[in-house]
């Protein structure tokens, strides 16, 4: 069994990391962390590279976890929803199921999932078979007709929730003769109420589909540092699922991408979700999107925020892990710039006006 542990980590980083003390809790949930014991100040405290490493280890182990189930630690025991999938066999509800049209999609999708794993220059690059902690995740193709790939998970917390992730062909996908949505892949849409424009990133086909508006995106309030220099959280962050459902379409669909922003410039030259866009598309500039963040507290006075950040450059997608010790409590993250909807989603003309949809109403539009 091949295990993932990085091999190193900036001093700075690795010795606030190490100080970590355990998050008290009603249950015991991912955010626990064993400190070891040590009879020296807290500034004297001296960890061994074992120690640092596994320290590290659940660190990362509570990301991929977060990955594949919304945890809620309110609840006693804690609950897992898996994110991604749908069960279509009740005989095997571990099983979840979801549309890949091929392997690279099927891949993307995976390495989604590690992707706090990935990113960093002095990390080893994970496999397709990889153990953080008490999870466990191989990746394998298809082999049977119209399974693209599946990921099996062996994790003790999730025996009775999810085993497998199994990736179909859109072809065998069974709903495919009651799907309907409006919202079709890389159709654009004016959200009434608010004004914004929103970008359909991913369609209702084997989960949830997926909008994104990159409107009101600016730098928020200054967080005053313990450690380092304040730093800013980006407002209005959308879901993490959103930012790599945009990437895939600027990788996979990049001519549609193209005439989509042309239609747009011709009447939204001056909205914000569609200056974003044709900046990602059409510039080598860098852009940071807040995406995803945890905290916990050290020694009762600092808070420790672990920040993942998706990163645009040069039509070029990766995920930036950062850790940052504050003085003050962040916000909690909230996708507001992300809206999913289910298949079948009855949309309304008076909250949702077309803008702009590829191949006519008429088809069922996959962006191609």
């Amino acid at each position: 069994m091949k295990k993932y542990i990085p091999n190193q980590m900036s001093g700075l980083v690795l010795t606030l990391c190490a100080i970590i003390m355990t998050l008290t809790t009603s249950c015991n949930s991912d955010d626990t962390f064993e400190t070891p014991t040590s009879n020296a100040g807290q500034e004297e405290l001296v960890f061994s590279e074992a120690e640092k490493a596994r320290i590290i280890e659940e660190l990362h182990n509570k990301m991929v976890m977060q990955a594949l189930c919304d945890v809620d630690t309110n609840t006693c025991p804690v609950t897992y929803t898996p994110r991604l999938g749908k069960v279509l066999d009740n005989a095997t509800p571990t099983i979840r199921y979801t549309v890949a049209n091929t392997k690279e999609e099927a891949e993307r999708h995976y390495m989604n999932i590690i992707g706090s794993l990935i990113g960093n220059s002095d990390s080893a690059t994970p496999g397709h078979d990889v153990t953080v902690g008490d999870i466990h995740l191989t990746y394998v193709e298809g082999a049977q007709a119209g399974e693209t790939a599946r990921i099996i998970i062996d994790c003790p917390r999730l025996r009775n929730v999810l085993t497998a992730i199994v990736f179909l062909t859109r072809a065998a996908w069974p709903e495919n003769a009651q799907a309907t949505t409006p919202f079709t892949l890389l159709s654009v849409w004016k959200h009434l109420p608010s004004h914004r424009l929103y970008l359909c990133v991913r369609e209702p086909c084997g989960c949830d589909g997926i909008m994104i508006t990159l409107a009101d995106y600016k730098q928020g309030k200054s967080f005053g540092g313990a450690f380092q220099s304040d730093i800013r959280l980006y407002d209005k962050a959308a879901s993490w699922e959103a930012y790599d459902c945009l990437a895939d379409n600027m990788e996979c669909r990049g001519a549609s991408f193209e005439t989509m922003l042309k239609e747009l410039s011709k009447k939204y030259s001056n909205d914000p979700t569609y200056y974003l866009l044709n900046k990602l598309w059409s510039t080598n500039d860098e852009i940071l999107f807040d995406c995803h963040w945890g905290v916990t507290t050290v020694f009762g006075k600092v808070v420790a925020l672990s920040l993942q950040r998706a990163k645009f450059k040069n039509k070029k997608y990766s995920k930036v892990n950062e850790t940052y010790y504050l003085k003050i409590d962040p916000p909690q993250a909230k996708p507001s710039n992300s809206i999913n909807f289910s298949l079948n989603y009855d949309r309304k003309d008076t909250e949702w006006e077309k803008v702009y949809q590829p191949g006519g109403a008429g088809r069922k539009n996959r962006g191609e």
